[in-house]
């Protein structure tokens, strides 16, 4: 009897596991849609772009310079907004921080980023690599977005590779905890540990390791995933 239920109780939790990564393979397929659509939204403002040439000319030549220059001010908005996306060349990666981008800004949330991948290849299964960088920036976002006022909301990210490992450095801005009585855990219940048992599974597989930090008003997160234990 004990025996069926440590069995039945196991297949529970491998149940849980597995909607819970199929829910995450739902989540960055919407991302790479994003990224396309974003993509498509560049090619659209490329292509209209010579109408606005033609219209800034004709400013110019009538010595209108101040209303050229507010519609070139106009066209430069445009075409921030929909090139705010990254091209590493690494398409888990260029998807989920355009699509973490994209999302930061419509909740009001800073986002500064930096992304130096060496010319080695991310030796990362990309199945994996979307599990714990998709986590990571859902996690931040979710986070950041309960902070008031707004204004105070931001996320920093930093990822980095070399030959032998990449490293995910993300910190956000968090809402201080309604109470400080009760342990320390229950200081951000859910806004970061959702995912963190399942970035911890795949750290575990790699060999690397997660650190977490909590600090006034910032949570910071770091997840090492080295290269020659893929698959281990």
């Amino acid at each position: 009897m004990v025996l069926w239920f440590r069995r039945r109780n196991e297949a529970a939790r491998l149940a849980e596991v597995n909607g819970r990564l199929q829910r995450q393979l739902e989540a960055q397929e919407l991302s790479y849609q994003d990224t396309l659509h974003s993509f498509m939204d560049i090619k659209r403002i490329i292509h209209d772009i010579n109408k606005q040439l033609v219209y800034i000319r004709a400013c110019i030549e009538a010595g209108h310079a101040a209303e050229g220059a507010d519609h070139i001010n106009g066209i430069m908005q445009q075409i921030e907004a929909s090139c705010n996306s990254i091209t590493t060349g690494n398409l888990a990666v260029d998807a989920l921080v355009s699509h973490a981008l994209n999302l930061a800004s419509d909740l009001n949330i800073a986002m500064q980023h930096k992304i130096q991948l060496s010319g080695a290849p991310v030796d990362i299964e990309r199945y994996d690599l979307c599990i714990v960088l998709g986590n990571l920036l859902d996690n931040a976002i979710d986070a950041a977005r309960q902070v008031r006022p707004a204004q105070n909301r931001s996320i920093q990210l930093h990822i980095h590779s070399n030959n032998n490992a990449l490293v995910i450095y993300i910190g956000n801005s968090m809402a201080a905890p309604a109470s400080t009585a009760g342990p320390c855990r229950r200081t951000h219940p859910e806004l970061h540990g959702i995912g963190l048992s399942t970035i911890q599974q795949v750290t575990g597989k790699y060999g690397g390791h997660l650190r977490t930090t909590v600090k006034p008003g910032k949570y910071e997160t770091v997840v090492v995933l080295p290269y020659a234990k893929t698959g281990s």
